[in-house]
């Protein structure tokens, strides 16, 4: 038997609507009334695998290729809807629980990508993987966007439950959810592997290629300059994102604007999105990552931590890409995201200079090499008399590098003055001198020069006529005209508060009774240190479990060489004590 215990005072994000920043909880087919519905029949959406070999052949074949995107996930077509693809249960009390199943054979982790998502108060959902111990969500009517045009994160394995629990009093025919693709990945994923069953995603002979440790060996640690361009460092983010039936990744900028008011505009560069649009819908299904660093400047430990993200931005500004053509004159994209920043992401929007002096020191960048750990690349000189690739003259910061480099991924980083000020992003990087010709994962050499699209040039950007606010970042940055040709960055995220949220279970223990292995499952709605104790009737501790930066998982509570009897689960989290009685039988 499960038992489920409410805890009854949780930490919530307060934001603005429409962001992927979820609520936690357990879904409530782990409870045991949940699970009379978890043991029918629950139809699967079966959808075929793509040839990941040949994905990764195509694409060692443009390697240092001008302009080549970083590709790391294929989509595949659905057709998966709510009510007809799932089953409808109704529990005693008149709740409700609908079920379905995607599954894509071999995939190491599945995107899912919505169309259409509405839900009405009431309804909570949930999507977890194959074994349970991944659990994305709750998501409610104040994380999905109102145009029904959404995205998930990655859910590890090859199979994606999706759940709704349903309040007695929603109406069912008020929701709406439509899945029109779905997405194989075989890079970054890596740090989905606690999540698998036997301590590996896939078979060897399966295994894809991987993010954490895959950028060149000579890429340097992001956090080595943490202290001196601390705020451009946490203003960076990893960011991925479909085109033309495929899955990509590259790096952005969090920007301030003269208001500093932490509106949370985006800054990468605009061939990473080939098709030119200037379309929300195009944007909608972008997924930001903060934070995905390692915590010292020498790690050498395990996979650090993914989990927080931004899901969706709203279209801006950009310059016109020709994918037709090599040659780049401006390279930008502006995107507000949909969702405030989080307090607890620790972010700040980058100040600005945009006089277009010639920077006399060296110059640093922060990127996302082949989807790795965020790197650090430090100038050796600065020209600006740069081009990409025979484009626009002088239209680019020409950089050559003295530690780090540039890669696949690294598209759209910032390059920041001695003064931490953005003055431009990457268009791309060649290979002329290396020092380092060790290959990456991908078969790659870290680029010892690259090119960045200049930020006072595309402050009013007169590469193309006629010039208006949807072609040039002035009237984003500048948006009351005050003329500034400097700015430095700010701090940003919203007030994390506590807030008490009725009927989210955040923490489930089970079975009970036992007969010697028991199981916790978490879902928090962010990164929480969890302490669990078990202890005896006399308050001897017979187990401990010390757990870092958890979102969700299961973790085995093994009591089998302990004495039939009563024990109490003590789990302390979010500075609030739980407990729960297990009885052990044998």
């Amino acid at each position: 038997m499960k038992e489920l215990f409410t805890i009854s005072i949780l930490f919530l994000f307060s934001i603005a609507a429409n962001a992927q920043i979820n609520e936690g909880g357990i879904p409530l087919s782990f409870s045991e009334i949940g699970n009379i519905s978890a043991r029918q029949y629950i139809p699967q959406e079966t959808l075929p695998s793509p040839n990941i070999q040949a994905l990764v052949a195509e694409d060692s074949k443009v390697i240092n290729k001008p302009n080549h995107l970083f590709r790391i996930g294929a989509l595949m077509p659905a057709d998966i809807s709510y009510p007809g693809s799932g089953v409808m249960t109704t529990l005693n009390d008149g709740r409700k629980v609908w079920k379905a199943q995607v599954k894509i054979p071999n995939s190491a982790a599945i995107g899912i990508y919505y169309d259409k998502i509405h839900l009405p108060g009431g309804v909570k959902y949930y999507l977890y993987n194959e074994n349970e111990k991944q659990v994305l969500g709750a998501y409610t009517s104040a994380e999905v966007p109102e145009d029904g045009q959404w995205a998930n994160e990655k859910v590890q394995g090859e199979v994606v439950n999706l759940e709704l629990d349903l309040d007695a009093d929603v109406d069912p025919s008020a929701i709406a959810l439509h899945i029109n693709d779905a997405a194989v990945f075989y890079r970054s994923v890596k740090y989905l592997d606690k999540y698998a069953d036997r301590g590996g995603l896939l078979s060897a002979a399966r295994k894809p290629i991987l993010d954490y440790d895959s950028s060149s060996p000579c890429e340097v640690n992001a956090i080595c300059e943490g202290t001196t361009f601390a705020a451009q460092r946490k203003a960076t983010v990893k960011i991925e994102y479909v085109s033309g039936g495929f899955v990509y990744g590259a790096s952005g900028i969090i920007v301030n604007n003269t208001r500093q008011d932490c509106t949370p505009y985006m800054l990468t560069a605009s061939h990473v999105e080939p098709t030119n649009s200037t379309s929300n819908t195009t944007f909608r299904n972008w997924v930001f990552y903060f934070n995905y660093e390692t915590p010292d400047c020498k790690y050498t430990g395990p996979q650090p931590d993914y989990s927080q993200t931004i899901t969706g931005g709203t279209f801006k500004a950009r310059s016109s890409y020709d994918s037709s053509s090599d040659k780049i004159a401006g390279d930008f994209i502006l995107l507000q995201l949909l969702s405030a920043i989080p307090a607890t992401y620790g972010a700040y929007a980058v100040g600005w200079d945009r006089t277009g002096d010639i920077p006399t020191a060296q110059c640093v960048s922060f990127h996302h090499p082949s989807g790795d750990v965020m790197k650090v690349a430090l100038s050796q000189t600065v020209s600006p008399l740069g081009n990409f690739n025979n484009g626009e003259i002088d239209s680019h910061w020409e950089v050559n590098w003295a530690t780090g480099g540039t890669e696949e991924g690294s598209s759209g980083g910032g390059l920041f003055d001695p003064n931490g000020r953005l003055i431009g992003d990457l268009s791309g990087g060649f290979v002329f001198s290396p020092v380092c010709l060790t290959k990456n994962a991908n078969g790659d050499v870290m680029a010892d020069y690259a090119e960045y699209s200049k930020f006072y040039l595309n402050w009013l950007y007169t590469f193309e006529s006629p010039s208006s606010s949807a072609t040039r970042l002035k009237d984003w940055l500048d948006p009351d005209n005050l003329g500034d040709t400097v700015l430095d960055a700010i701090s940003c995220g919203t007030t994390y508060v506590n807030t008490q949220k009725k009927s989210i279970n955040t923490i489930s223990v089970f079975p009970n009774p036992t007969n010697g292995i028991a199981y916790v499952n978490l879902n928090f709605d962010h990164p929480t240190e969890v302490k669990i104790d078990v202890l005896n009737t006399i308050g001897v501790e017979c187990l401990q479990l010390d757990l870092q930066s958890v979102n969700s998982g299961q973790y085995k509570l093994d009591l089998s060489n302990k004495p039939t009897g009563l024990y109490l689960v003590r789990i302390s989290a979010n500075n609030y004590v739980y407990t729960h009685k297990i009885m052990l039988v044998k």
